[in-house]
Order: C-alpha cells, then structure tokens, then sequence
C-alpha cells in the first residue's frame, strides 16, 4: 500500500524538554485524503537526534501506548511521546506501518529547560 503522512500537529513548535508531546497523524492518499485505519499497526522505534543522530528508545507517557504501539483516534493515529529533560534540538520518531520493513518519520523539536 502506498501512503504519505499528514501530520496533525505543529512540527515547527518547540516544547519543553521533559514533557510529552502528543504526536499525531493520519496516514494519507496522494491526494490527503485519509486512508482507513483498521487494519495497520504503527509501532514506534525509536527518537533520533537531528544534530547528532543518536538513537534512543521512544518513551510513552503514563503508558498511553504500549509496546511502543500507536492508539487509535477519531482521525488517524497518536502517539504520546515522554521527552527527557536532556533533551534539546530537532528529533525525529521513527516507527514501522503494520508489517512493512520501512522506517517511517514524523519530526518535532525540544527546547532545553
């Protein structure tokens, strides 16, 4: 299946390291119309620094998404991302779609304490 991501939320706006940054998204036809979630699974992987491309696993807040699985809401799919205070800088999560080998990204940024 070929699809692009729409995000749901304001890439450009930095939040506060230490908090959780809802992350969500809807997958989209070429057209941005969405495609039905019923069937597809989004996992997350891991958060990649942009300045240094340092890996670390993704952390969910309060356990809002077990096993690193994205829920399921009225329009897409989220995923509510615990920041750790060291963070700083542009990152992305990186997260597969159902049983496709890719890795998928959706970015955001952190702005130290």
């Amino acid at each position: 299946m070929v699809f692009n991501l729409c995000l749901s939320y304001d890439a450009s706006q930095a939040k506060q390291a230490g908090s959780t940054i809802p992350l969500k998204i809807r997958l989209c036809d070429a057209n941005g119309q969405a495609i039905p979630t019923a069937n597809l699974v989004l996992t997350a992987r891991s958060v990649v620094s942009g300045a240094t491309s340092a890996a670390r696993p993704p952390q969910d807040a309060g356990n809002a998404n077990p096993g690193g699985v994205f829920r399921i809401v009225s329009d897409g799919y989220m995923f509510n991302l615990q920041t750790a205070r060291d963070m700083a800088g542009p990152y992305v999560l990186t997260f597969t779609v159902g049983t496709d080998p890719r890795l998928f990204r959706i970015p955001f940024t952190v702005r130290a304490r």
